[in-house]
C-alpha cells in the first residue's frame, strides 16, 4: 500500500505492508518506510518503491497486489506506478483503495444534483472564516431562535465523511442562514448574491434533506473499511452487494433487482424498471418537506 502526501516542504511517501503474520493468526499491516519524493513521477516513486522493500529483502516476486489512491500518477494505464510494477511483475493485482473509491462514486452523485452543495457548503464557511461576521450571525440567530447557535462547519472534500456533517448542521442552521443573508449588510457584493441565490433555490433544502437520508449507509460503509484494529477484507463483497442493493431499493422495483440474482452488474436503471415518482426512496423527512412546499 503506498499514498503520497500533498505537504508545502517535503513530500513524503508511506509505504505499508498487508500480509498474514503467522505468530497472532490473522492479516496485519505493517509500516514499511516514509522516504521523501518531491517530484513525484511515477518512476520516482516507483524507485522509492523499490528501494524501501529491498531494505527489507523484499522486492515485488513477494507481492500479491499494489494498493494506492486512483490518481494517474499512481493508475495510470500507461505509465503509473501500477503499471511500471506490472511491467516487473504481471502477476501484482490492481487493488483500488474501497474507502477513495466510494468517496469518488459520492463525488459523482453530487455532480448530478441541481444545486451545488460542495460549493456553498464551501462558500460559506469561507465568508465567516477570520471574520466579524461570525458574531453578526450569533446576534441574528439569537433574536430568532432559543437554541444556541453552532460551529459553521468546513467542508473538506478529501475528508471522506465531512459531507454528512456538514449536511446535517446545515439543515439545522438553514433558516438562520438564510435569514442573515437577506438582512446582510454586504447584500449587494457577488458573494452573497452568488450564496443567497442557492439559500432561496427552492430545491436547496429538499436536497439537504435527501443527502441526510441517503449518506448514512455510505457512511457506514467507509467507517467499516477505515478500521485499523480488525482484518475487513473478508466482509467486502456481502457490504458492498448490501450497499449496492440498498441504494437500488429506492430508485428500482423489487422485481428488477431480484432478477439478476448475484450479479448486481446486470441492473437496468431504465425508466420502465423505475418505481413511480411518489415511489422513490427519498427519505421521510425528504417527502414531508416537499409536501409542505406543495402546500
Amino acid at each position: 500500500m503506498m499514498d503520497e502526501s500533498n505537504d508545502k516542504t517535503d513530500k513524503s511517501c508511506i509505504i505499508l505492508v498487508r500480509g498474514f503474520d503467522s505468530t497472532v493468526g490473522d492479516v496485519c499491516t505493517r509500516f514499511v518506510d516514509m522516504p521523501v519524493v518531491n517530484i513525484g513521477t511515477a518512476q520516482n516513486l516507483f524507485e522509492a518503491l523499490k528501494e524501501s522493500l529491498s531494505k527489507h529483502g523484499l522486492d515485488f516476486s513477494n507481492c500479491l497486489a499494489f494498493m494506492s489512491d486512483t490518481t494517474n500518477v499512481m493508475k495510470g494505464a500507461r505509465s503509473g506506478v501500477q503499471k511500471l510494477i506490472k511491467n516487473e511483475c504481471p502477476h501484482i493485482l490492481d487493488v483500488g483503495c474501497i474507502c477513495h473509491l466510494a468517496d469518488l462514486s459520492v463525488k459523482a452523485g453530487m455532480q448530478t444534483l441541481l444545486v451545488d452543495i460542495d460549493k456553498l457548503f464551501v462558500d460559506v464557511f469561507y465568508f465567516f472564516f477570520h471574520s466579524k461576521r461570525k458574531q453578526e450571525f450569533c446576534d441574528i440567530w439569537n433574536s430568532l431562535f432559543t437554541s444556541e447557535p453552532q460551529t459553521i462547519l468546513k467542508h473538506c472534500t478529501t475528508r471522506w465523511l465531512s459531507l454528512l456533517r456538514c449536511v446535517d448542521r446545515y439543515l439545522n442552521q438553514f433558516d438562520g442562514l438564510k435569514f442573515f443573508f437577506l438582512s446582510c449588510s454586504e447584500a449587494e457584493t457577488s458573494k452573497v448574491v452568488s450564496i443567497l441565490q442557492r439559500l432561496d433555490n427552492p430545491l436547496t433544502k429538499p436536497l439537504l434533506f435527501f443527502l441526510s437520508f441517503i449518506l448514512p449507509s455510505m457512511d457506514k460503509f467507509n467507517r467499516l473499511f477505515q478500521k485499523s484494529t480488525q482484518n475487513t477484507t473478508c466482509q467486502l463483497y456481502n457490504k458492498m452487494s448490501r450497499l449496492v442493493r440498498l441504494y437500488a431499493s429506492n430508485l428500482l422495483k423489487p422485481e428488477c433487482i431480484v432478477a439478476v440474482g448475484n450479479d448486481l452488474s446486470k441492473l437496468n436503471l431504465a425508466t420502465c424498471n423505475q418505481l413511480a415518482d411518489e415511489n422513490l426512496g427519498l427519505g421521510d423527512a425528504t417527502w414531508k418537506h416537499l409536501a409542505e412546499m406543495e402546500e
